[in-house]
């Protein structure tokens, strides 16, 4: 099964894009550790779309396209923003105390964590991030 839609890139699209994934995804057949896990990935970059990656005045919209089979669910995220590679910043250290860690990183690390396989690529001014999540 396939399924696309496009959202307006603005914070409070935020539900319109839960709704898209709940109406996308069999309940019955995900745990609902799956469907919690793919709903906090998705949020992280979608949020992050919207903060950090479009100029301030930059109308936008997000194409987020969900396949489903019996192994696993892959999401596609699509944006024009500016070019960002979420996969080559660095970890946060979680041994440093919270109060002198640097700001930014702990989402993405939060999604790749919770995926199973986390790509990116650009083409043609496009960002392309890609999420699959295993049905177990």
């Amino acid at each position: 099964m396939k399924l696309t839609d496009e959202f307006e890139a603005q914070i409070e699209n935020l539900e319109q894009v839960n709704d898209f994934l709940v109406r996308g995804l069999d309940k019955d057949i995900l745990r609902q550790t799956v469907l919690f896990d793919l709903k906090l990935a998705i949020e992280e970059i979608f949020t992050n779309i919207v903060r950090h990656g479009l100029k301030k005045e930059q109308i936008a919209t997000v194409t987020i396209q969900l396949r489903v089979d019996e192994e696993s669910v892959q999401v596609e995220i699509c944006d024009t923003g500016k070019a960002f590679n979420p996969l080559t910043t660095a970890d946060p250290d979680l041994d440093v105390p919270l109060e002198e860690r640097k700001l930014g990183g702990m989402g993405i690390f939060l999604v790749k964590q919770l995926m199973d396989h986390v790509n990116y690529r650009r083409v043609e001014n496009i960002n392309i991030l890609t999420l699959r999540k295993n049905i177990d």
